[in-house]
């Protein structure tokens, strides 16, 4: 029977895979008899998966990047000075 390493152990050996390569988002496979069993991700990567996740599910939020993707592709746009003017004009008309 194959022993469980301490709380501790495991602790301190996933500070060191989190610290290994600061500012480069990556994610280490923990194996379990020589198959993989967990994955650790930083947090930042962590969260973005999971919003991305939440776009994903979301089908009035696909269809919105969608008809953006769209409106793009026929050169609906305005500039940042453009939306900031209709912004401010829409607050002054509350």
């Amino acid at each position: 029977k194959q022993l469980s390493p301490p709380a501790t152990s495991v602790t301190s050996a996933i500070s060191v895979c989190a610290l290994s390569t600061p500012g480069v988002p990556a994610a280490d496979r923990v194996t379990r008899r020589g198959r993989p069993a967990v994955v650790l991700v930083p947090i930042d990567e962590y969260d973005a998966l999971e919003e991305t996740a939440e776009i994903l599910s979301d089908d009035e939020t696909l269809g919105a990047i969608e008809k953006g993707l769209r409106q793009i592709e026929h050169g609906e746009t305005v500039t940042l000075a453009e939306l900031r003017r209709d912004i401010a004009a829409q607050r002054r008309a509350r």
